[in-house]
């Protein structure tokens, strides 16, 4: 299986060489957010050159959501004053023709201020917008992180988001949290945590508003 897998990707990236030029310049010219990323996508994906430009381009090539990422990480640098204005000049035409050649996720949004080694899992309808985001988090697919009253997350490191979880408004998520599929979060959540929705609740029944507490299923009814 692995020889199966190897000779695989030697085959992908092979035909796709030149389209993939563009990227190789861009992997060259990373940033330590980038490399951070590269090491942590390899090190879930169980590639063996974690930080390689070979365990790059398998990335790049399989995952859209990590091209969404690994182009938000340039255009970061294109927008940063703490880059040189040299290896901006080369970035610009490198980042359009990578940006042309390979698609990223179309429904997958980034923004703010994310540290590395970010996973994205899936990654669909998902916007990743918090104010500040910690190293080494996972963020999962249809999740909002964003604004409610000019306000955005914080969110610390090594924080897990499940799927389908809004995470919005001026919060603080500790370091070291699981946040629970399906998850409305609006209060802080302390480090070393696990947060998970409440449980759901009858507003309506028989025609009449009411609010009762669901305590248990029974298949019978």
């Amino acid at each position: 299986m692995f020889l199966y897998r190897k000779f695989y990707y030697i085959f992908r990236i092979t035909i796709s060489l030149p389209f993939l030029l563009p990227h190789i310049f861009l992997f060259y010219l990373k940033d330590d957010k980038i490399t951070k990323d590269i090491a942590r996508w390899s090190d879930i994906l169980e590639f063996r050159n974690k930080r390689g430009v070979t365990s790059f381009l398998k990335i790049i090539i399989k995952c859209k959501e990590f091209r969404n990422l690994f182009y938000f990480r340039h255009l970061m640098i294109l927008k940063s004053n703490d880059h040189p204005i040299f290896k901006k000049i080369i970035i610009l035409p490198n980042y359009i023709a990578a940006r042309l050649f390979l698609k990223e996720l179309p429904t997958l949004y980034i923004g703010g201020d994310i540290g590395g080694g970010l996973f994205i899992q899936h990654g669909f309808a998902s916007m990743i917008q918090p104010e500040k985001m910690g190293e080494n988090c996972i963020v999962a697919q249809q999740v909002t992180i964003g604004c409610n009253n000019g306000k955005s997350p914080v969110i610390g490191n090594n924080v897990r988001i499940s799927a389908g979880t809004i995470v919005i408004g001026g919060i603080k998520i500790g370091d070291n949290s699981e946040i629970g599929p399906n998850s409305l979060v609006i209060r802080n959540i302390p480090a070393n945590s696990t947060a998970v929705s409440q449980p759901s609740y009858i507003v309506k029944k028989d025609g009449k508003w009411l609010l009762e507490k669901i305590e248990s299923f029974d298949t019978d009814q």
